[in-house]
């Protein structure tokens, strides 16, 4: 079974920066934050240093900003289910299932930032990537 990103510690999350600035000053004042992070286990593990939000290894990331983690979490996971299906069960080209996804995203999740530009390109390399691994027939 796929497992959800697991939760970073601050220590972790520091240790992801390459600038020791940005270290020191991650741990000497975000100590008190209620921000938590999480391991980016998504498909495009270069689009995010870390989330925030947990996602099931090897889903795509859209950044929803939903009013709790949970959501968030439940909003991707129903995404990605709908994406591959479009990619795995259609023949629909990229700019088709990406516009379904748009209408998709608009329908199920507009009380989460779907429409950003953020997410709608997260949305769009998800396409791509997902479509280069579509089988020919």
């Amino acid at each position: 079974m796929r497992q959800l990103s697991k939760q970073l510690t601050l220590q972790e999350y520091a240790s992801l920066w390459v600038c020791e600035d940005t270290k020191k000053y991650i741990l000497e004042n975000e100590a008190q934050s209620e921000e938590v992070h999480y391991e980016n286990n998504s498909a495009l593990p270069c689009s995010y240093i870390c989330l925030s939000y947990p996602v099931y290894e090897g889903d795509y990331y859209f950044a929803f900003v939903a009013e709790s983690v949970r959501l968030n979490a439940q909003y991707n996971a129903k995404a990605n289910r709908q994406l591959r299906y479009l990619v795995f069960n259609s023949s629909l080209n990229r700019d088709e299932i990406f516009n379904r996804m748009v209408d998709y995203f608009a329908m199920h999740f507009k009380n989460a930032g779907s429409g950003d530009t953020c997410t709608r390109e997260e949305l769009w390399c998800a396409v791509n990537d997902l479509i280069s691994q579509r089988k020919v027939a």
